[in-house]
């Protein structure tokens, strides 16, 4: 009886078992009421009960046996603990084998804790160390809800480390899981779960308040911090949530209670190969893959880093975004794309250091803000463009194309067609900023601020077309139906029109047209410019692609111009200048009202005020003037008017005195060849030098050659040819069909119905040859057909004549040559000498009545007074 009563005692001594399983049972409570994690490892099942820890042999020496052991543990009449075990053993080691046991813990609310197993065992240590056994389809049910099924828990109070080292199977409200094997760091409050670890998180009862889908979590370790709600799973991590599932290798999740009854996913940092997958869009799946990354379920956030891939999906398409780091909002369907950002789309292609983007909710592309080396590639059958920009802030309508794009500081856009046949490459540059707009993935308009460029390539192949650049403080370009080809362009503030020709030659030019504005219009269907309005002020200029003799720049000068291209070479059909018009080119130079310019027919046409050309050498007026810039001719019509500005200027080519006064010439039309110098003047033409004029129907100045010509009713005063013997300079008339002047010969040559006059004295003939002296006075003269001399009160006649301007002299020959006088009688003879200033003759030679002998005549004309 006293062996049994002492047994009883040691039993009661150590009655510390159930209070251990009071801590055991808490911490595995709340280690695995929220214990989140992922994968599998091992699965081990029927095992003998030889628990991790447990010694190999134990005493098989019973001390003490009760059957039916019970006790109840009260504490100020409050319940603390209930034990109860159909069979308590205690060993002569001090080691307590239990039976069928059964312990409730009781909380500070009365609520029990309860476990039970087949078996447990209980090893007491140094002090108040001690392990626990418990073996045996060992169930946990806590006061808060908490299952817990396993086949072995063993608990050492030295460490605080609680083990079960089969498969666990655990419950709490919505929560569920598994797994191979579990520890329970009661100390630091922390439970690893190892091995095909499985949590499963059902929907919430209905009516919740934060009510949620349902969740799971696998991996092959998790470590549960229940103080901080922290969770870290390792493993071939898996979170699975009502929208989301999360894999990676490393992860560590944070929870939070949602209702009284239910807990969910709160954020989650994920590590190593993270991919994350959304069903939420029936379009497919939104993937994210990155080295890193933190999911905030409450935000709704991902923060990610390296190797970012986002791929969002839609019915057009995916949206596949990439960067060095991103920041995901997927209730706001925006993302934040940092260090190497790129957004594809069916049709773009985004780039820049940073990406603000923004998605509609089938997953399309809504707006993109493009911040630093920012580029959007838009490729089509029909055309691709090309934006750059230190930023671009770019809108999609809802099918995902393109509506708008604002490019700002360093702007650059570019137009090239798939095809190129027949269309130009269009590039458009921005010092500040460059708008797009487009409808239905075609281009509307596009407007610049700051200083612009628009350069229009020549088309690929074609030597014949020319490179068109466009440049302003700013630019507005709206485009055709087609939506890929310009149909207007307006260049604002100090605007420079350039067209580059692709090949050079003699008669190819560059040309330049600088004006404070243009207006372009372009062929339809076309990248060609058909025509451009220039504003006021407007200058000109014409560049030769080749050097040579003779040709220099061009430049025009007006108030407006208006340039019309063709459509096969791109090049200018006519360039008009209005309005106070000049041209110049080396030292020729060209005003009028208005300018145009054929390129087919390279002639320039002078219309308008008093259109004059000139340059060093000369000037000439008309009504019209037309120049032909390939042959270097001139057409002047319309009250001519011409000045040399000096008889040198002539070459010496005109029939007057002065080698330094002005020669004018007028006339109703005039055409100069200014290569080969020769100046035709046809209509009432008439040359003068101060008194001096030569008259007639045309009028031909042959400059190189020194020549001068005048023909059809010529008429002409040389007033400054000197007579000898007068000691004075009187004027000589002369009237003939043509006059012909020879610099070199210093002749001058009149031919049909000659006549000429000075003072009271008239010589006509057929032909008339006036030799002049050096100083433009007449030698001698050539008289021939029907030579006919008229002086006061006496006349001669005869074939030829020949005057000698030394003596007043001529020699009148014939068949027979006549002289007739009323007074003194007729002379005949084959030859007869007239001084014209002393009244005498000298007749010698045969006549018709004495044929064989010579009669010589000399007499003495009587004076009429």
């Amino acid at each position: 009886m006293a062996a049994s009563e002492r047994n009883i005692g040691k039993m009661q001594k150590r009655a510390y078992l159930p209070l251990v399983m009071r801590v055991v049972a808490a911490a595995v409570l709340v280690a695995t009421v929220i214990a989140v994690v992922v994968y599998l490892s091992r699965n081990d099942a029927d095992a003998e009960f030889r628990a991790r820890g447990l010694p190999a042999s134990l005493s098989k020496d019973v001390i003490a046996v009760v059957d039916g052991y019970e006790r109840r543990e009260v504490e100020n009449g409050i319940a603390k603990y209930a034990i109860r075990a159909d069979k308590a053993t205690t060993f002569s080691d001090n080691h307590q084998e239990l039976e069928n046991v059964f312990l409730e813990v009781f909380d500070e609310q009365q609520r029990p804790n309860q476990i039970k197993a087949a078996k447990a065992i209980y090893l007491p240590g140094e002090g108040n160390a001690f392990k626990a056994f418990f073996d045996g389809d060992v169930a946990v049910d806590s006061a808060d809800g908490l299952k817990l099924a396993t086949d072995i828990i063993v608990y050492d109070h030295a460490t605080g480390i609680a083990e079960a080292d089969r498969p666990i199977r655990f419950s709490r409200e919505n929560i569920s899981g598994s797994s191979d094997a579990a520890s329970v760091f009661v100390n630091d409050k922390r439970v690893e779960l190892r091995g095909s670890v499985n949590i499963l998180g059902s929907e919430s009862a209905e009516g919740a308040v934060g009510t949620t889908g349902p969740w799971s979590m696998s991996a092959s370790f998790a470590s549960y911090d229940h103080g901080k709600d922290l969770v870290e799973l390792r493993g071939n991590v898996s979170v699975e949530t009502s929208k989301d599932l999360l894999k990676a290798g490393r992860a560590v999740i944070t929870l939070s209670k949602v209702s009284e009854t239910s807990a969910d996913v709160a954020q989650a940092e994920l590590f190593d190969g993270v991919n994350i997958e959304s069903r939420e869009n029936g379009a497919g799946k939104r993937t994210i893959a990155a080295n890193y990354g933190k999911y905030d379920k409450t935000a709704g956030t991902f923060d990610l880093q390296g190797n970012v891939v986002i791929t969002a999906p839609s019915e057009s398409g995916p949206v596949k975004m990439t960067s060095g780091t991103a920041l995901y909002n997927e209730r706001a369907l925006s993302a934040r794309l940092l260090n190497g950002a790129s957004v594809e789309t069916p049709r773009e292609r985004i780039t820049g250091g940073e990406i603000n983007a923004q998605l509609a909710t089938g997953g399309k592309l809504r707006a993109a803000s493009v911040i630093g080396d920012a580029k959007i590639v838009q490729n089509s059958a029909e055309r691709n463009v090309d934006l750059a920009a230190a930023r671009i802030d770019a809108a999609f309508d809802a099918a995902g194309d393109l509506t708008k794009a604002e490019l700002k500081d360093r702007a650059n856009a570019v137009v090239v067609p798939a095809n190129a046949a027949g269309y130009s490459k269009a590039s458009l540059a921005a010092a500040q900023a460059i708008v797009l707009v487009m409808d239905k993935g075609a281009a509307k308009s596009m407007t610049t601020d700051g200083r612009t460029t628009l350069v229009l390539d020549p088309q690929t192949g074609d030597t014949a077309s020319t490179k068109r650049t466009l440049r302003a403080d700013k630019i507005n370009s709206s485009f055709g139906p087609d939506g890929k080809t310009l149909a207007k362009a307006e260049a604002i503030g100090n605007s420079e029109l350039d067209i580059e020709p692709v090949s050079a030659g003699p008669e190819i030019y560059r040309t330049i047209v600088a004006a404070p504005r243009f207006d372009c219009d372009f062929f339809p269907g076309r990248n060609f410019a058909r025509k451009c309005d220039a504003g006021r002020g407007v200058r000109t200029r014409r560049l030769p692609t080749v050097a040579r003799e003779g040709r220099g720049e061009q430049v025009m000068l007006s108030d407006t111009a208006t340039a019309a291209f063709r459509e096969d070479s791109r090049d200018i059909d006519t360039l008009t200048a209005d309005g106070n018009a000049r041209f110049t080119e080396l030292d020729r130079n060209a005003s009028a009202s208005r300018f145009v310019f054929n390129s087919a027919t390279n002639v320039v046409q002078l219309r308008g005020g008093t259109p004059t050309a000139w340059d060093s050498r000369a000037r000439g007026r008309a009504r019209e003037i037309d120049w032909d810039v390939r042959n270097q001719r001139s057409r002047l019509t319309g009250g001519v008017s011409t000045t040399y500005y000096s008889q040198g200027s002539t070459g010496n080519s005109a029939p007057f005195g002065s080698v330094s006064d002005p020669v004018y010439i007028t006339s109703n039309t005039a055409e100069i060849d200014h290569r080969t110098e020769v100046a035709v003047f046809v209509g009432n033409a008439r040359a003068w030098q101060k008194d001096n004029f030569v008259k007639g129907g045309q009028i031909t100045i042959f400059q190189n050659e020194g020549r001068f010509r005048a023909e059809t009713d010529v008429e002409s005063q040389l007033y400054g040819v000197k007579t000898r013997g007068t000691g004075g300079s009187v004027p000589v008339f002369a009237n003939a069909n043509r006059m012909d002047y020879e610099r070199e010969a210093s002749l001058i040559t009149y031919q049909g119905a000659v006549r000429i006059k000075q003072g009271p004295e008239q010589i006509n003939a057929e032909i008339a040859k006036i030799f002049l002296g050096k100083e433009n006075e007449i030698d001698r003269a050539e008289f021939e057909q029907n030579v006919t001399i008229s002086q006061p009160g006496r006349t001669a006649n005869g074939t030829t004549a020949l005057y000698f301007a030394a003596d007043e002299r001529v020699v009148l020959r014939g068949s027979p040559a006549r002289v007739q006088d009323p007074r003194s009688g007729t002379t005949q003879s084959a030859e007869i000498t007239v001084f014209l200033r002393d009244n005498r003759a000298i007749a010698e030679g045969r006549t018709d009545s004495n044929r064989t002998g010579r009669n010589r005549s000399v007499y003495k004309v009587q004076n009429p007074d």
